[in-house]
């Protein structure tokens, strides 16, 4: 007993439906692993900058020293 064969067209459209099923399967887990992996951000409780020394390279005008930077205003 011999089996048909399907017709040219529809082998060929086998792989381009598999190719868009696992796309779409590998879109569903990257858009699951990035809405499941996204916490809010939480800053320290206190300023780890406040009272330490600042230095610059070069300095733009001098109302804006590197001091400035780190005061806690």
């Amino acid at each position: 007993m011999q089996l048909d064969a399907p017709p040219r067209a529809a082998r060929r459209r086998r792989p381009i439906y598999l190719l868009a099923l696992a796309a779409a399967v590998v879109a569903l887990l990257a858009g699951y692993a990035l809405s499941t992996s996204m916490t809010a951000a939480n800053a320290a409780t206190t300023l780890l900058s406040q009272g330490r020394p600042a230095t610059a390279s070069s300095t733009e005008n001098t109302g804006t020293p590197a001091s400035a930077a780190v005061d806690g205003n």
